[in-house]
């Protein structure tokens, strides 16, 4: 890189899980000789400055609960910070006089700090296959949807004083960049029609390792069966955290079933990780058996490498971290991008299902049925995951030849007509 380095911006929303997608990132960016200062929360602050990054505290200042605490799903409340919030967050982004913005696609606030000040922006698609068209259907018709009338408020403000003319409730999932859309994922995993809507595209995955160390992990395998003196099979059972925050009783009658199932098979040692989600003690120890423990979160992608079959909601991060650690799943997703995500690895060859929609019954002789037959230890499938695995591999490989086409941006001249140009 030539001349002064880009400062980017870099914008994200208070979710542990979300970070982690990003982190890797802004330590790419970091690398390659960018200023990045990362607005975010400050249970990230450790993150960003192990990525090398400046941490801005956003929400402690601008609080997200102040903007808006009533609206579901949550990340509709981003939609109402960005309304609330834009006029200071944008003259303080515009005094660290920056090159680019990079912004996780729920961080709507990102979107219209890189749109007032006229520069380029990219949007980290922090989902699988988060195509808006469908995406939106499925919200309008969601009953669960409530959007509180602040939200509706700042869809009025983004609409009237930032140009945001598609402004909505959902704007988290629509908010697409026309400059570049870095899509957590394999390119693979993808079919080139559903590639066509976040072009122009580029692939990041979702494991949370740089390139660097990626290779000295060295090549994954296929897990299964017994090795050494361990026990036949180990079962790891996760739904990860948001799962928690709007079906709790759903995700517990689950691993109700599970550990059941568990209690009577031979040979077989369960974990159970809450997904750091704080049950009543009683609930905890209704969870446990002889051979079944409860913990309230692990360091999922390493226990996955000692991990036999992984029991998830199939969420993008644990999706790909088994691909990557070559665990056979049991699919049970919940929502959001779940059942899509889960559809898309049973196509592939990666996973089995233990219901055929979400919400569907998980009953112990299912569970049972699925541990004690033939699909999770047959060594054919160990071709579909050497593809997938080649996929990850190579998605990482990949990872700084897109940090230097973010940055590539930050050379492009400042688009006519930008909204703060066109008000001095």
């Amino acid at each position: 890189m030539t001349g002064a380095p880009p400062v980017v911006l870099v914008f994200t929303i208070p979710e542990e899980n979300h970070f982690a997608l990003l982190q890797p990132l802004i330590a790419g960016l970091v690398e390659e000789g960018a200023t990045v200062h990362v607005f975010g929360d400050l249970r990230n602050l450790d993150g960003i400055e192990q990525a090398g990054a400046h941490f801005v505290d956003l929400y402690g200042r601008y609080s997200l609960e102040a903007a808006d605490d009533e609206s579901v799903p949550l990340p509709s409340r981003s939609v109402t910070y960005a309304g609330t919030y834009a006029e200071d967050v944008v003259c303080e982004a515009a005094a660290l006089e920056p090159t680019l913005v990079v912004y996780d696609l729920f961080a709507v606030i990102g979107k219209v700090v890189g749109q007032e000040l006229g520069i380029p922006a990219a949007a980290i698609v922090t989902g699988h296959n988060l195509n808006p068209q469908l995406i939106v259907a499925e919200l309008e018709a969601d009953p669960r949807v409530a959007v509180g009338r602040r939200c509706l408020a700042a869809v009025e403000v983004l609409r009237a004083r930032y140009g945001l003319t598609d402004a909505s409730p959902f704007s988290y999932v629509t908010g697409l960049s026309r400059s570049l859309n870095v899509c957590c994922e394999p390119r693979s995993f993808l079919t080139a029609s559903e590639r066509s809507v976040f072009e122009p595209a580029a692939f990041y995955g979702s494991l949370p390792v740089r390139a660097a160390t990626a290779r000295d992990l060295g090549a994954p395998r296929l897990r299964s069966g017994r090795s050494g003196n361990r026990p036949a099979r180990r079962v790891l059972a996760c739904f990860g955290t948001i799962v928690w925050r709007y079906y709790a009783r759903e995700a517990l009658a689950v691993l109700m079933s599970i550990v059941d199932a568990l209690a009577d098979l031979d040979g077989v040692e369960g974990l159970i990780s809450l997904g750091g989600a704080v049950l009543p003690p009683d609930r905890v120890t209704a969870l446990e058996r002889p051979n079944v423990r409860v913990v309230p979160w692990i360091d999922q992608f390493h226990v996955l490498q000692e991990t036999d079959l992984f029991i998830t909601h199939n969420g993008l991060a644990s999706t790909h971290e088994a691909i990557f650690h070559g665990v056979p799943m049991l699919s049970v997703p919940f929502f959001w991008d779940q059942p899509r995500l889960a559809s898309r690895c049973r196509e592939l060859g990666l996973a089995s299902p233990l219901t055929e929609m979400p919400f569907g019954t998980v009953s112990p002789d299912t569970l049972r049925d699925a541990f004690l037959g033939p699909g999770h230890d047959d060594r054919t499938r160990g071709a579909a995951f050497a593809i997938a695995q080649r996929w990850e591999r190579e998605t990482l490989a990949g990872r700084p030849s897109v940090h230097r086409r973010i940055l590539r941006l930050a050379g492009r001249p400042r688009p006519l007509g930008s909204r703060r140009s066109a008000s001095r």
